[in-house]
């Protein structure tokens, strides 16, 4: 049987009939596959096999499938573009021997372990990825507070005795950030259990800075993650232990630690190297703060010198110098908090006309 199709018709014959003229454009052949489905092609039927079934290949039988015969589960697409294709008689069996269902996207399957609808988890944000039990539980863990449904986004940055960190995994809800390096870096993250910092003792505290920066260090050596400097330690005691401690003091207690720390495992000896690059920038540190002090200090003079010409001599005797900041021309100052409200006056008015006075603002030490 021959089949013609019409592709144009002149206007002056409207209708094809006998003395129509026409020229062939073209002949339409059945189409001759070069691979054929092995299981159209068994049942005497001839289709395109675009798949291949990776068992059959591996087994040098003939692999090629039509898309009627072809199994792919979800998630079917590997890492290297190539396609997790099979027949229904190699479709991959999940761990618990039932027919999986779909390919594991996660860290430890990497779409090479299929599973089961049993052991099925679905991505929150993408309704088409799923992942085995253990996968989803590494990338997106349980918030460890309890009775919380969010999901994990950070760790516990607290440094067991032993040198290991807690690891306890918290949402950004209920974990604690120790900007111990200021505001435009991540602080250290801490879970409910250990956030009390204000239970260690001076040299504890510091060993949970100088271990915690250094497994940072470790976990990526390429890092710039350096120990805060001498005057942020100032104002993390300050802030925990509700009371100043000199820069020479802080810097005491970064020797004492370098020399109480070994070089017997990977943690000292990262701890022990951030200590010694560190010790430079003590030395800068220390420098920096005896010029602020000496800066600071005619304005600290003129400040009493203000509050004896008020009749406050009891205010002027309890007035200590605590710091100067140049760049924001502050002055610090500590103060018994009984006496501090005459200081202030209403609407803190009296301290913006002292203030005004010395040339600088004036401030008072948080947690004095």
């Amino acid at each position: 049987m021959l089949r013609l199709t019409v592709i144009s018709l002149p206007p002056e014959h409207a209708v094809v009939g006998r003395d129509t003229p026409f020229a062939i454009h073209s002949i339409l052949e059945r189409p001759r596959y070069k691979r054929l489905c092995a299981l159209c092609t068994a049942a005497g039927r001839s289709s395109h096999g675009a798949y291949t079934c990776y068992v059959c290949r591996a087994a040098k039988r003939p692999d090629r499938l039509c898309e009627d015969h072809v199994v792919i589960l979800n998630g079917g697409m590997r890492l290297d573009g190539r396609l997790n294709a099979t027949c229904e008689e190699h479709v991959p069996a999940c761990k618990c021997a039932q027919r999986a269902s779909f390919w594991c996207a996660g860290p430890r399957c990497r779409r090479a372990a299929a599973w089961c609808d049993r052991h099925r988890k679905q991505h929150p944000n993408a309704p088409d990825i799923f992942y085995c039990i253990d996968c989803y539980d590494e990338l997106f863990p349980a918030c460890a507070h309890q009775a919380c449904a969010f999901t994990a986004t950070g760790h516990c940055e607290y440094v067991n005795d032993n040198g290991t960190l807690c690891t306890r995994r918290m949402c950004s809800k209920h974990i604690l950030r120790w900007q111990i390096y200021g505001p435009h870096k991540i602080g250290l993250g801490l879970c409910d259990q250990h956030r009390g910092m204000g239970r260690l003792n001076d040299d504890q505290l510091l060993f949970q800075v100088v271990a915690a920066t250094a497994i940072r260090k470790l976990a990526v050596p390429r890092s710039r993650q350096d120990l805060p400097s001498l005057q942020s330690v100032h104002h993390i005691l300050l802030k925990i232990r509700q009371r100043a401690y000199g820069i020479p003091a802080i810097d005491q207690l970064f020797a004492q630690l370098a020399q109480r720390t070994g070089r017997n495992n990977a943690l000292e000896r990262a701890m022990s190297d951030l200590l010694q690059h560190h010790a430079q920038f003590r030395l800068k540190n220390i420098a920096r703060a005896a010029a602020e002090q000496q800066q600071g200090q005619p304005i600290f003079e003129r400040l009493k010198a203000q509050l004896r010409l008020k009749g406050w001599d009891e205010i002027a005797d309890a007035v200590v110098f605590s710091d100067y900041k140049p760049t924001s021309n502050a002055l610090y100052i500590r103060l018994r908090q009984d006496l501090r409200g005459r200081m202030i006056g209403k609407g803190g008015r009296t301290i913006q006309e002292l203030g005004q006075l010395v040339g600088a603002k004036i401030n008072f030490e948080k947690g004095e």
